[in-house]
């Protein structure tokens, strides 16, 4: 029994195996023995994990590290953690972590105990530029760029029951959280079935229990460009606060609750909204409900989405908008609201930069000009394109309210349907 060991500045490298481990050869024997130490601590250390070519895939520096009551033995090592501990602590200096072939992640420090972890400065990098990372698809994908100043889980409980790995935190936080997600449309379509988000909660194939998810302070954007040639369609929410209720798979639980999500932000920076989306995870339905309130919308700031996806700008002083949907996998109906003063409507041509000035004339003859300062309802009825994302979905729904209450059928019939490219001409 060793009461206790310090290790002072210790370079830890983990090379990659020219063959694969043997449990046998390099677990099992070197603990035949029982071995016991009443704690382990390393000071100022760094850690790294090299590829074959001596690239970094892991990296962190500044490691400090308390490990108390430890225990190994040829039964603990074949355990999916194979060693046992009471309790640790560890903190560590900026990390680097070579994540997948497009991105890699880094944080300023991360602290970890048995019970909490938070990280500062948090990034999400992409390798490579829009226009490189776009001619190496294949297919449709998007691009994320994601900071967050923190991330804490004050406290979490973690570990493994019957080889299956279980994730249990009563409270998440992030804090400052900036995302950009863009995608271009130049590569042919991904066809494959996209999940919506109860589905990909009740397919996960570990215990995930999060009673709540709180991100403050937030900023997130969505740009979306049909070719590099024309400028990209960008629809953002800042200011951004979001509460998340039970965030649950379904592995190991009898009972789950719904997942409430509530947000408010400001829309395109201006417009107060808020939002409140609920689903069941166990529902294979996959059947949600989504409210919202939008205020305060000039019509300038929509079309910077509504000029480089549907051709269609507007000027205008939105004064509500308000919408209820019910949807599932396959469809979603519900109804829009809005009410608007001094409507003026601009088609433009397929290229975005001719306006269609008979399509414009014949929009601002036939559309109201105002709503009477009352709410002018529609009810909408959308079918779910099931190779697009959640997002498109819900914007395809809001669009359908839009095109009924703002623009006459004469208009509405020479827009592009949302989701799906234009056809280039031969």
């Amino acid at each position: 029994m060793v009461k206790r060991i310090v290790i002072e500045h210790p370079d830890i490298v983990l090379y990659e195996k020219d063959k694969k481990y043997n449990v046998e050869d390099d677990v099992k024997k070197p603990f035949r023995n029982v071995v016991n130490t009443g704690s382990l601590e390393i000071r100022k250390g760094t850690f790294r994990m090299l590829d074959s070519k001596h690239n970094p895939i892991l990296k962190t520096d500044n490691i400090s590290l308390e490990v108390n009551n430890i225990k190994l033995d040829s039964a603990i090592v074949k355990q999916d953690i194979p060693f046992q501990y009471k309790d640790y602590n560890l903190r560590c200096g900026r990390v680097f972590y070579r994540a997948s072939r497009f991105y890699s992640i880094t944080a300023d420090s991360l602290q970890a105990t048995d019970s909490s972890v938070a990280v500062t400065d948090f990034k999400l990098v992409p390798q490579y530029g829009r226009k490189q990372f776009t001619k190496m698809l294949s297919e449709e994908k998007d691009l994320f760029n994601v900071e967050a100043k923190s991330i804490t889980l004050p406290y979490v409980n973690w570990g493994f029951v019957n080889d299956t790995l279980f994730v249990h935190a009563p409270k998440a936080v992030l804090d400052k959280v900036a995302a950009n997600i863009y995608r271009n449309k130049e590569p042919k379509d991904d066809p494959t079935r996209k999940k919506l988000y109860s589905e990909a909660l009740r397919n996960l194939d570990f215990d995930l229990k999060i009673e709540r998810l709180v991100m403050r302070n937030s900023y997130i954007e969505y740009e979306e460009q049909l070719n590099f040639s024309r400028p990209a369609a960008s629809v953002s929410f800042s200011r951004f606060n979001a509460d998340i209720k039970h965030i649950y798979s379904a592995v190991n639980k009898k009972q789950i609750p719904a997942t409430v999500i509530r947000v408010n932000a400001l829309f395109m920076k201006k417009s107060p909204m808020s939002v409140t989306w609920s689903f069941n995870v166990p529902d294979a339905s996959d059947a949600f409900t989504i409210k919202g309130r939008l205020q305060g919308l000039q019509g300038k700031s929509l079309n910077e989405l509504s000029m480089p996806l549907m051709n269609i700008a507007t000027d205008s002083d939105i004064k509500d908008v308000r919408f209820t949907i019910n949807g599932n996998r396959n469809n979603a109906t519900g109804s829009f609201a809005i009410n608007y003063d001094n409507m003026k409507v601009a088609v433009y041509k397929k290229d975005g930069k001719e306006k269609n000035r008979f399509m414009s004339a014949i929009g601002n003859l036939i559309v109201k000009n105002d709503s009477n300062e009352k709410l002018k309802r529609t009810d909408i009825k959308v079918d779910r394109l099931k190779d697009k994302s959640v997002f498109n979905f819900l914007w395809r729904c809001l669009q359908e309210g839009l095109k009924q209450t703002l623009l006459p059928k004469a208009v509405t019939a020479v827009l592009p349907e949302g989701g799906k490219k234009q056809k280039k001409k031969d």
